[in-house]
């Protein structure tokens, strides 16, 4: 993944994840943690959400990260596309560890962690020129 991307996630801490169910939208926001080897968004949240259950039914989802500036000259954001993911009992215990190190906090909330498993990113970054794009994508290449 393009470093301008990758380190503008890791310095924010709020996504919106947008699912969708029978053509209906759906959009939720939560705290995150960002694994960088694996391109994975980390976050807490219940079975009984509706993004959750949403995510379950559907993997694909997508969403944004975007940082708070006044001067729209210095704004900075993604849009991404990915794959919802409930972790097995390897990719948990990674998840954990990121998680809880940026969030120690959210050991004594009720919920699980979910992932995200970023396949395509859009980033703007008008700092670069007003406008710039920056985009990646997963190399899909079957093995």
């Amino acid at each position: 993944m393009d470093s301008h991307i990758s380190t503008f996630i890791k310095e924010q801490n709020i996504l919106t994840i947008s699912t969708c169910s029978n053509n209906i939208p759906y959009s939720a926001t939560c705290f995150y943690s960002f694994d960088r080897e694996n391109n994975y968004l980390i976050f807490k949240s219940s079975h009984h959400t509706k993004h959750i259950k949403e995510g379950l039914a559907n993997e694909n989802v997508s969403g944004t990260i975007v940082a708070h500036y006044s001067d729209i000259s210095k704004m900075k954001g993604i849009q991404f596309q990915g794959k919802f993911i409930q972790p097995t009992l390897l990719t948990l215990a990674q998840a954990q560890t990121n998680y809880y190190i940026q969030y120690p906090f959210a050991l004594a909330m009720k919920g699980e962690l979910w992932i995200i498993e970023l396949k395509f990113v859009k980033m703007t970054d008008n700092t670069m020129g007003f406008g710039k794009k920056i985009v990646w994508e997963k190399n899909l290449s079957i093995h």
